[in-house]
């Protein structure tokens, strides 16, 4: 899979709502959004946060998804590493790539050190995360030192820590290009 940044990444989605919006017959000067990257569906473990971690990972392959990304409940944040790991192994042997996790609030700097060490321990490659504003430094210095992605969830205009896609990427728009939204 081709590998893009946040600026690639929405600089393809505005031609390809571009063209939606003019019509097939439309020109549009970025390169098509499917000589970019690959899309592929995954699940939110949050979605199924009632249903254990077998079922979770028997549903999510019965629907033909490829990916999983888990809540804390499916694989609690305070598992030994050892845990971790096979939890990992098991989702591996389901036919699933165990992506992500989140969502994470990080409040402070031991919590980020947490969740990195987690998500390291996992193979994963994101956490979807809220670290405080204060810790974004820090955060950032993890993305580089743990070659992992951060991406920032919000929750709309009642967010008091990112009430919008703006207001986060202002905050991070000179860090490293794997922190994004």
């Amino acid at each position: 899979m081709n590998t893009s940044n946040r600026r690639t990444f929405l600089k393809s989605a505005g031609a390809g709502a571009a063209a939606a919006a003019f019509g097939a017959g439309a020109s549009v000067s970025a390169a098509p959004v499917h000589k970019m990257m690959r899309l592929t569906l995954g699940m939110a473990s949050y979605t199924l946060r009632k249903i254990d971690l077998d079922n979770t990972l028997a549903m999510t392959k019965g629907l033909g998804l490829e990916k999983i990304a888990f809540k804390d409940f499916h694989l609690a944040m305070d598992s030994t590493e050892a845990q971790i790991k096979a939890v990992a192994q098991k989702t591996r042997d389901a036919g699933l790539d165990l992506y992500g996790c989140g969502v994470v609030y990080m409040k402070d700097e031991s919590e980020v050190s947490r969740a990195f060490d987690y998500a390291k321990a996992a193979d994963m490659k994101v956490i979807i995360g809220v670290p405080e504003h204060k810790l974004l430094g820090i955060v950032n210095d993890k993305v580089q030192e743990y070659d992992l992605k951060l991406a920032i969830h919000n929750h709309g205009p009642g967010d008091k820590r990112y009430p919008s896609a703006q207001s986060a990427y202002e905050l991070i728009s000179g860090m490293d290009p794997r922190m994004g939204l």
